[in-house]
């Protein structure tokens, strides 16, 4: 069943000349209360957009594309499936920015999972040039394995992923930082001995990482 993707807009608690704008994309089978929730660990200054998916899995249950098992086991999609998510997922990305009236240049993705996957493509070749990447847990989109050359040279990116992640290998998030330095992009990557999920030191070094991007 598909719906419209859903949009929440939580403005900054306190007004400043510098505004940040952390626009949430939760993984496959959330949605977008999810990461919201970490939202009291970022400065009051900073405005949040969570995104919830459009198409819906089950009550509470969201989703870009559907997922199938593989010849050799492990979750893929269709391409077509691909392309429509990714025109989606540009349109939400267009309409949060809009409706936080924050200049693109300070908004940053935040994905989890299938979240982060699909922050990949767009933090290269978006149509509005953000800021910056958090890409927690994904890995390394397929259409990206032939590209040689990005639109947004400028946006950063922050990689973290866990060793003992079951759902999708940490190599995966190895490789995609691979891509990047070779494109000679920035980007910081970190390990974690944990599952599929975000640690306090995971979330620490996110914390840290961000506060250097917009001071």
């Amino acid at each position: 069943m598909r719906n419209q993707f859903l949009i929440k807009t939580h403005p900054a608690k306190s007004k400043t000349d510098n505004p940040v704008h952390l626009i949430l994309l939760h993984g496959h089978g959330s949605n977008e209360d999810d990461l919201l929730s970490l939202a009291p660990e970022f400065p009051e200054n900073f405005t949040f957009s969570a995104i919830r998916s459009p198409i819906t899995l089950g009550y509470g249950s969201y989703t870009w594309y559907h997922l199938q098992i593989g010849a050799d086991g492990t979750l893929v999609a269709e391409s077509s499936a691909l392309e429509n998510a990714r025109k989606l997922f540009a349109n939400a990305i267009s309409q949060a920015v809009e409706a936080s009236g924050i200049d693109p240049g300070q908004a940053i993705l935040l994905g989890f999972s299938q979240g982060a996957i699909m922050s990949y493509g767009y933090g290269l070749d978006g149509d509005l040039a953000v800021k910056g990447v958090i890409a927690l847990s994904g890995r390394m989109p397929a259409h990206l394995k032939s590209v040689k050359d990005v639109t947004n040279r400028s946006t950063k990116f922050f990689i973290g992923h866990g060793l003992q992640d079951p759902v999708l290998p940490a190599s995966g998030s190895q490789a995609m930082a691979d891509f990047l330095l070779e494109l000679g992009m920035s980007v910081e990557f970190h390990t974690y001995p944990i599952p599929h999920t975000i640690s306090a030191q995971e979330l620490a070094d996110v914390k840290s990482w961000l506060n250097k991007l917009v001071s």
